[in-house]
């Protein structure tokens, strides 16, 4: 499957923020992410808590902020920073009573944190094997947990908090019948109806008491990137790496009855208000963010405040607010207006982007994944061609104990990630796999998933005994250096200025046969040719 987004270079610059007029107003900007801000989830309210709001970014933390103090401008600070997963978190979600917030992870980890002191309730570290855990969504009656992984499965979860006998997270089903990785999903309110969407195209409704897919809902032409439901379940919003949002209406056996285009590139995310008046917000690797009137689907506002693709979305459970989470690793606080949209909000999207592009910090154009429109790389939910401080320089000393490491120091995420996937698909044409059981499959991913854990656990402790990566050859890295100016100025002549930081991590790890494919594994799955390239120029 395709990825979800590189790592946006940054730069020190401020950000040329446009003014903005319509439903959505000015906002607040919160900057403590080291990575980009795959999730956005409020919290309810209670008796002993304010709302408040949970970011999950791919530099491994989930952030907890007070959304009250963050707003009035008395604090700009994350509350909490949560590091119990074992990778980038790609989710997060509050409970139905707001006790627990849940996090899922690019290395199939799940934690559930207790509201409040946000200790850890309980860990699944194989919830999906290897494979991430894309998306997350509580039952709004229940303690049921709904996650969709790289394993093409949705896994059903109970969720008990703190002061149940049992609290943590217990499994309860698997859900089989998609094709694709599933990297969407969402409940419908007030029934035991699951929706999740797929890299597969389609759109599968399940009743979660029988375990049964009631209905596969087909229209998108590329991966469904996110779904959501209005307040009284009668319009499904899907988006789409096809650039659309298409609605569903329940009330007409899910019929689609609206497609709505404007974005230029994948839509990431969409989710609807659910208070006094609706709105529909989608968000779009194009950078910007749209908003949708559900009473005629005209685009009444568009957003162009990050400086990067925008992934997390999520409305204040008054409608009071929208939080959006991007690649430029900010979250942005809006306010929305008292009132719906008026004739006057109305604008043209497809005629809007005429009148000026969005700005990333890179070139000042429109963001793009090179070569794909869609969600993730095809190596893994994120490419980064330097290290993040949350990547530790770890390698093994022999590098035939490396074979599947990327060039950050971790073990390839997604479809890498999965070592069985990867020889299923060196040996696709052997006609022995078709021997092998599903349930002999998954035993034996879960446990070579299991051997790579206990690989990198080895690898930090001789790290933290004081065990060193060996010199880097001076001519191999001389020779990447020339390499890269060569491959850049063809390909992307906009990140030759992150040429030197990319050689001297390459070198902090040694260097090599390994860190040197690895390099070209990250650089084939956002630019589709490698090095060798231009090796011979």
């Amino acid at each position: 499957m395709s990825i979800f987004l590189r790592k946006l270079a940054s730069n020190n610059k401020s950000p040329n923020f446009q003014s903005s007029q319509g439903v959505i107003g000015r906002h607040v900007r919160l900057e403590e992410h080291g990575n980009t801000v795959f999730c956005c989830a409020f919290s309810g309210e209670s008796e002993t808590h304010d709302i408040e709001l949970a970011t999950a970014a791919y530099d491994g933390t989930t952030r907890i902020w007070d959304v009250a103090k963050c707003t009035q401008n008395t604090s700009k600070k994350s509350k909490k920073i949560l590091k119990g997963n074992s990778g980038g978190v790609w989710c997060c979600v509050y409970s139905s009573s707001s006790h627990v917030l849940v996090s899922g992870c690019s290395k199939g980890t799940l934690c559930a944190y207790s509201r409040g002191k946000y200790q850890i309730l309980g860990r699944q570290d194989l919830a999906h094997g290897p494979n991430a855990v894309f998306s997350a969504s509580m039952h709004d009656r229940s303690d049921v947990l709904a996650t969709g992984g790289g394993d093409k499965r949705l896994k059903l979860w109970r969720v008990d908090d703190a002061d149940s006998a049992t609290p943590g997270i217990s499994a309860l089903s698997t859900l089989t019948g998609h094709s694709g990785d599933v990297v969407s999903c969402c409940f419908k309110p007030n029934t035991d109806l699951l929706v999740s969407g797929s890299e597969d195209r389609h759109i599968r409704v399940w009743d979660i008491n029988s375990n049964e897919c009631l209905q596969t809902l087909i229209g998108h032409t590329a991966e469904v990137c996110a779904c959501s439901y209005d307040r009284d379940g009668s319009m499904l919003a899907t988006a789409s790496s096809d650039k659309t949002v298409r609605i569903w209406d329940s009330r007409q056996k899910n019929r689609c009855i609206q497609t709505i285009s404007g974005h230029k590139a994948s839509v990431y995310s969409c989710t609807f208000r659910k208070c006094s008046f609706d709105l529909l917000a989608s968000a779009s690797q194009d950078g910007s963010v749209a908003i949708w009137d559900p009473r005629n689907w005209k685009c009444c506002q568009v957003i162009r405040q990050h400086q990067g693709e925008v992934v997390g979305l999520a409305f204040h459970p008054h409608g009071t607010m929208l939080a959006t989470g991007s690649a430029d690793m900010a979250v942005n606080l809006y306010f929305v207006r008292n009132e719906g949209p008026q004739e006057a909000d109305y604008v043209d999207f497809a005629g809007d982007w005429e009148k000026e592009e969005p700005t990333s910090p890179i070139n000042g154009s429109s963001p793009q994944v090179p070569g794909s429109s869609s969600l993730r790389p095809a190596s893994g939910p994120m490419v980064m061609e330097v290290a993040t401080e949350f990547s530790p320089s770890i390698r093994p000393v022999d590098d035939e104990l490396d074979p599947i490491s990327s060039f950050n120091g971790r073990a390839q995420l997604g479809k890498q990630a999965s070592v069985v996937r990867q020889m299923e698909a060196e040996n696709a044409e052997d006609a022995r796999l078709d021997l092998v059981s599903p349930d002999v499959r998954k035993e034996l991913e879960d446990e070579l998933a299991l051997q790579q854990i206990i690989l990198e656990q080895a690898m930090e402790r001789k790290h933290r005994d004081g065990w060193k990566v060996r010199d880097a050859d001076p001519e191999d890295v001389e020779e990447l250096r020339v390499l890269l100016k060569k491959f850049y100025v063809e390909v992307n002549p906009t990140k030759l200025s992150r040429i030197e930081a990319i050689v001297q991590d390459y070198a902090d790890r040694g260097g090599g046969p390994t860190e040197r494919e690895a390099l070209n594994m990250d650089l084939r799955a956002v630019y589709g040719v490698d090095l060798s390239s231009v090796a011979s120029k």
